[in-house]
């Protein structure tokens, strides 16, 4: 399924990041609307949707009767329950591809990649106390400025041409590692990695978030535009197809 998922959307790195998750955005909302459509007994849903609207009524007129408030709220509930039940099963169905793009969306579009020689930095956060790091850079990568302490980190900044690096730090007698890719394209390793130990906390690489658009000063990444994108293609493809 990663493999497939893989060559489906990798020419979407060939154009721009926005029009990739707004093509993606609506491909997924076709998907799941599809789904649900065949998925569901629509006349069902329907009837179901009438009658929440019907009770909805029906409490306004009679909420200084509480006895047949109650009924009528028993009646809403259980045809709320009805309607949620049949809805949740094109969901199930649609669940783990849609986890599986929203994996290749996080690990291709969310940030920018390091340009060859372009300055880069790596910041170590330490749980207690910054300690030495002895760093020999790979050949390819050049040091601009050894670590130096700031707070409770300890930063780096180099630059390095097109490749793909393992960078080995080492602290205390113990050598941590973290993956660097340079490209002119669009990868990039996973910018920060949580150690697992009692020295550090954090090895983190500052690839910049990708910023799709602004509204303002506000700012969108790939998962607010994929939000908002989903949301638009979902509501009209739902009133396209009349679905309940």
């Amino acid at each position: 399924m990663v493999v497939i998922i893989d060559w489906l959307f990798s020419p979407l790195l060939k154009i721009s990041p926005i029009l990739a998750i707004i093509l993606v955005s609506f491909l997924v909302s076709v998907l799941i609307t599809y789904v649900y459509k065949w998925m569901t007994d629509q006349k069902l849903m329907k009837e179901l949707r009438d009658k929440m609207k019907d009770d909805q009524k029906r409490m306004r007129e009679h909420r200084d009767n509480p006895k047949k408030l109650m009924e009528i709220q028993k009646s809403a509930m259980e045809a709320n329950m009805k309607y949620m039940s049949h809805s949740m099963k094109p969901t199930f169905v649609t669940f783990i591809p849609i986890i599986l793009i929203f994996a290749w969306l996080g690990g291709h579009l969310a940030y920018e990649p390091i340009l060859p020689d372009q300055e880069f930095s790596v910041t170590i956060a330490f749980k207690d106390q910054v300690l030495p790091v002895e760093f020999n850079p790979p050949p390819g990568i050049d040091v601009i400025q050894n670590f130096t302490e700031e707070g409770k980190n300890a930063v780096m900044k180099g630059k390095g041409k097109e490749g793909e690096y393992i960078l080995d730090f080492g602290i205390a007698d113990k050598t941590y590692s973290h993956d660097l890719i340079i490209t002119q394209g669009k990868e990039y390793a996973k910018p920060s990695e949580i150690v697992k130990d009692k020295t550090v906390q954090t090895i983190t690489i500052n690839n910049k978030n990708t910023v799709m658009f602004m509204i303002g000063k506000k700012t969108f990444g790939w998962l607010g535009t994929y939000i908002i994108f989903s949301l638009v293609f979902s509501m009209a493809l739902r009133k396209i197809l009349n679905l309940a």
